[in-house]
């Protein structure tokens, strides 16, 4: 039988390797997810025309950009959640796969966002008086701001996906 002293530092030893595994595949995720979402913002930038045109078009022409206009919301909306407002259990189809919105789920999608676009974020929607200079820094930290929030949430699901599938692993082996 374990005494507790021996329990304790085992403990402490597991506990030390759980930090440094997750220190490491996090990093590697993290910037492995990072460069393909900035990719992203910059097709939605381009097919909404800097958000000020998020139209059934444009939901219809490039489905994907649903994936970076779901982080652009306050709050932020899940596949799920959205997918379930459309009638359908989630957007992963148009997120991942590029499958086009109908009509009406693309009019539906292009409401939802319009209504909860973060113009807090985004402020150049709102501030029409912005100078040149300003604009260019409010999309330079709106572009980081929203690529970081969508980095984080997809890295912190990844990892657990990926620390689950290491364990499951670990404890076929015996």
């Amino acid at each position: 039988m374990m005494s507790r002293v021996l329990l304790r530092e085992q403990m402490a030893i597991s506990e030390a390797k759980e930090a440094e595994t997750y220190k490491t595949l996090t990093l590697d995720l993290f910037r492995e997810i990072q460069e393909p979402l900035k990719l992203l913002y910059d097709q939605t930038v381009a097919v909404s025309k800097n958000f000020t045109s998020i139209t059934r078009e444009a939901l219809r022409s490039d489905p994907k950009i649903v994936k970076t206009l779901r982080y652009c919301l306050a709050p932020v909306i899940s596949q799920m959640r959205l997918g379930q407002l459309l009638g359908l259990g989630t957007t992963g189809g148009f997120e991942e796969r590029g499958i086009i919105p109908t009509i009406g789920q693309a009019d539906q999608l292009a409401r939802w966002f319009n209504d909860y676009l973060d113009t807090a974020r985004f402020q150049w929607l709102t501030r029409p008086d912005m100078s040149v200079a300003e604009r260019e820094i409010a999309e330079i930290y709106a572009k980081l701001w929203t690529v970081s929030l969508q980095s984080n949430q997809n890295t912190a699901t990844k990892y657990r996906t990926q620390r689950k599938e290491q364990q499951e692993k670990a404890i076929a082996m015996g």
